[in-house]
């Protein structure tokens, strides 16, 4: 049994409880990934929306020989809810033969004279597959009917009514409302997904991502990532040469390196106004490892973390700004205490930090 958690936010996913690493974490669905399940694959099947569709329809009667009462001509008089829970049991196991995954129901809704005249709607779903589609419409009928008519099949519904006769004397099929997998789009939903775009591959309605419709999105300059809640986004690359930046990395600037900082830019797809640091963990090097892009024109300030002896735990200060650090800025650092100096950060410089998260302000 998987542990629920409720401190963990998974955008794609379920925050469990996770024995081993003693924390909770995102359980990832299939079609996402990431530490907050918040990336989607490239393609993921589109759902449908299976209750507007329309279904595949054909009318069965049966004659089945047993003395007809006055009672069937109610549908809800006593005597015909126990004769049609006794056919539907009967037939629905031989409609359901014909095709398992899209068979859906089958009501009797006429009790007539001539013995008992029973007449029957048999529904099947149309599902994302064109050669399922093709089957409904093309091939059903044939086995359909071979599994009615077939002479065991009649047997049990005869024994069931303790009667040695009934006979399958018609079966009509209704024009098909879908004759193709393209006429499944009214019903098709990408709406889940950001962007996402519906399309047909291999015979099927598929959700196809952004970074997959639209491949230059990051100018080939950075990887790109399909947020699910806000669409496209970009990670950078950086190169020998210098950093690319940008909400779709399509400007550059050289490296430098100032106090043992290297210059690192990483954009976030809408301007941050407010970030704040996460406050369980503790600051090592190893955990520094998600950068942010910081906007132009402004004085950064930066407070580091302080370890509270009494409550054994870290905790952090918050930083704010406006925009890219590209021309002659300065990013002020310092300790708030313990003996350490300010120092000072000289301009071109993206400080990494630990687990941020962005907020608007």
């Amino acid at each position: 049994m998987i542990a629920q958690c409720t401190d963990c936010e998974c955008e794609g996913g379920t925050c469990t409880f996770n024995v081993t690493a003693g924390r909770c974490q995102c359980q990832c669905q299939d079609f996402t990934f990431g530490d907050a399940c918040s990336y989607g694959k490239n393609e993921t099947t589109a759902h449908i929306e299976s209750g507007a569709v329309p279904t595949r329809k054909a009318n069965i009667t049966l004659e089945i020989y047993i003395p007809y009462q006055d009672a069937y001509n109610n549908l809800s008089s006593l005597e015909s809810i126990k004769f049609i829970n006794m056919l539907e049991k009967e037939i629905d196991a031989m409609c359901k033969q014909a095709d398992p995954q899209a068979y859906k129901t089958v009501q009797v809704i006429k009790l007539s004279n001539g013995s008992v005249v029973a007449e029957s709607v048999v529904q099947y779903n149309y599902q994302n597959n064109e050669t399922q589609i093709s089957f409904l419409n093309n091939e059903l009928d044939r086995v359909l009917t071979d599994i009615l008519n077939h002479s065991n099949n009649l047997q049990k519904i005869s024994q069931a009514f303790c009667t040695d006769n009934v006979l399958l004397s018609r079966i009509a099929f209704q024009p098909p409302l879908i004759t193709n997998i393209t006429d499944l789009k009214p019903y098709i939903n990408c709406s889940p997904f950001a962007n996402y775009t519906a399309v047909i591959i291999k015979g099927q309605w598929q959700c196809v991502s952004p970074c997959t419709t639209n491949p230059n999105y990051c100018n080939q300059h950075g990887d790109c990532l399909n947020d699910i809640k806000k669409g496209p986004t970009c990670k950078c690359y950086q190169t020998s040469l210098g950093q690319f930046y940008g909400p779709q990395c399509e400007q550059s600037m050289p490296l430098s390196t100032t106090n043992g900082i290297n210059t690192t830019i990483s954009t976030d797809h809408y301007k941050p106004t407010f970030l704040s640091l996460n406050t369980e963990d503790s600051p090592s090097p190893s955990a520094f490892s998600e950068p942010r892009n910081i906007y132009s024109n402004v004085l950064l300030t930066l407070k580091s973390p302080i370890y509270d002896t009494r409550n054994i735990k870290w905790t952090y200060a918050f930083f704010t700004w406006s925009g890219n650090i590209l021309s002659n800025n300065i990013i002020n650092y310092w300790d708030t205490g313990y003996g350490c100096h300010p120092s000072e950060i000289h301009s071109n410089s993206t400080i990494y930090t630990n687990k941020i998260t962005a907020h608007d302000n």
